[in-house]
């Protein structure tokens, strides 16, 4: 679909009316539910409006709304409801929230011949609606060639009391010209597909239930290459004894129950819940949360669970100082209010970086989940999970490297449509951001061009922009104009930038397709 040709010839297109009649989303000030909000309407074309849809400023989710007119006037029939007659009406359930517009469809909708109409838009006891004090800088008139809107008041109950004035309505009138019935427009809407590639972690995890616990009598060993690690898992080698690193038999740590203690000379932090720490201040929790690991604020080995080592089993700390060599061993500490051992060993060096974990017999009754794995200090982008137990190297890098991501706010008419491309590369002078039709991924690989994990989301290209880069981030923006019969159009959008980190020096995004609409 070629879109972008669409888009530059639409705002040519002529149409048989100017809807929607629009006034202002710039709120600052509003009713509460079950209110009403006034204004008049010129209708000033001879045939005539046909509304068939309002949109409101709200802020809530769901809701509904009554349109009642009166002759000539608003003002003085604001307390009367004798004087006005109910013309239409609707419900939303999909608030699009405060200072955007939420549309309310009425069927075919009401008709209204030239001339003057006080109208009043009643909420249900669900619905509140923001307006606008009628105060400069603020306008109080709106027009298209068809109609013509003069600010109004507002009440917090239907027809009852003296109104709040001037008050301007948020909000727009679609309508065709004559008694034509109409029909509502889509909403606007987007989606992120596909992956950017070049992306790597410097953290990895598993999650696991007790019940689905897996690493019972295996081992983890990392080596620190110097950009990340390598971890390969293998069969345990049976019991974990103290004594290997320390042949006095190490320290007994006393620790309570959800906390850590400072131990040895070299920096090392023993929590309780089953985890080894370069530093201290990481969480206590008991219940072990992906966020919380890859936020603590000391880098740390992680096999975390609820344990009770304040009632149950040992916890015993070892160091060689010369070697850097440290290691945490517990031994039968119980899972939280159970009698269910576990048995877990955590190796660190503080020289090398090395690390391990070796697991004994694990119990299965622990209430709360695992987590098991490594993270740095500081925050660390979530690499998603991985199944430790049938991974035959699992490697992270030293640093993140969030592949390069495109995305985007809604396309929605007489806006504009900004597409968002981030991570873009430190050795990329610009990023390029392509239009076309959404396709399959293509792996470059496949198209001979030396870019793995790089994909094509794109089925077919027709347009590219570019702008100027902030930081690592570039902004394109294509106006979409106020037409509606561009409504339900597909747009599709991919970036792409220049990396020294693969044979043909470029990297691909993810795809992300909006469709036109209200």
């Amino acid at each position: 679909m070629r879109f972008l040709p669409l888009l530059l010839a639409a705002s040519a297109v002529s149409v048989t009316a100017q809807s929607p009649l629009t006034t202002t989303f710039v709120n600052n000030n509003g009713n509460g539910v079950g209110g009403m909000v006034f204004f008049d309407l010129d209708v000033t074309d001879p045939a005539g409006i046909q509304v068939f849809a309002l949109d409101i400023n709200t802020s809530v989710a769901s809701g509904g709304i009554d349109v009642y007119t009166a002759p000539t006037t608003w003002v003085g029939n604001e307390s009367n409801a004798a004087a006005w007659t109910m013309v239409g009406g609707g419900t939303f359930a999909a608030g699009a929230g405060v200072g955007l517009p939420t549309q309310v469809c009425m069927g075919a909708g009401f008709y209204l011949p030239q001339g003057l109409y006080g109208i009043a838009i009643a909420q249900d006891t669900a619905t509140s609606q923001s307006y606008t004090t009628g105060t400069a800088p603020f306008q109080l008139v709106y027009s298209t060639a068809e109609a013509s809107f003069t600010a109004g008041g507002s009440n917090n109950a239907h027809f009852a009391g003296a109104p709040f004035n001037p008050r301007v309505w948020n909000g727009s009138i679609h309508y065709n010209l004559g008694p034509v019935p109409g029909t509502c427009l889509p909403a606007a809407t987007k989606q992120v597909y596909g992956a950017g590639c070049n992306s790597s972690y410097a953290s990895f995890y598993e999650q696991m239930d007790t019940a689905s616990f897996d690493l019972t009598d295996t081992d983890l060993s990392a080596t620190n290459t110097g950009a990340g690690y390598v971890v390969l898992t293998s069969a345990g080698t049976g019991s974990l004894p103290v004594g290997g690193i320390d042949p006095a038999g190490g320290t007994v740590v006393t620790l309570g129950d959800d906390n850590q203690v400072a131990v040895g000379t070299l920096g090392m932090t023993v929590g309780s819940n089953g985890w080894f720490a370069v530093g201290a201040g990481n969480s206590n929790g008991y219940s072990p949360t992906v966020g919380t690991m890859l936020g603590n604020p000391s880098e740390a080995v992680y096999t975390w669970t609820d344990l009770q080592p304040n009632v149950s089993g040992t916890v015993t700390y070892e160091e060689d100082v010369a070697t850097g060599q440290t290691r945490v061993t517990y031994d039968g500490v119980f899972g939280w209010n159970t009698t269910d051992p576990v048995d877990i060993q955590i190796d660190y060096n503080v020289t090398t970086g090395d690390w391990a974990i070796r697991y004994g017999v694990v119990g299965f009754a622990n209430p709360e989940d695992w987590i098991v794995g490594y993270s740095p200090a500081g925050a660390n982008a979530d690499p998603g999970a991985v199944d430790i137990s049938t991974a035959s190297v699992i490697i992270t890098e030293g640093a993140d490297l969030l592949p390069l991501s495109v995305d985007s706010n809604t396309p929605r008419l007489g806006a504009n449509w900004d597409i968002t491309t981030s991570k873009i590369d430190a050795v990329s002078p610009y990023a390029v951001t392509f239009f076309g039709d959404r396709g399959p991924p293509v792996p470059m690989l496949q198209r001979g061009h030396d870019a793995p994990g790089c994909d094509i989301h794109l089925a077919l290209i027709h347009d590219d922009r570019t702008a100027p880069l902030v930081a690592d981030t570039m902004m394109v923006s294509i106006a979409v104009p106020n037409n509606a019969s561009m409504a339900g159009l597909l747009l599709s959008a991919q970036s792409v930038c220049f990396t020294l980190t693969n044979g043909v020096n470029v990297l691909t995004s993810n795809g992300v397709e909006g469709m036109v609409g209200l």
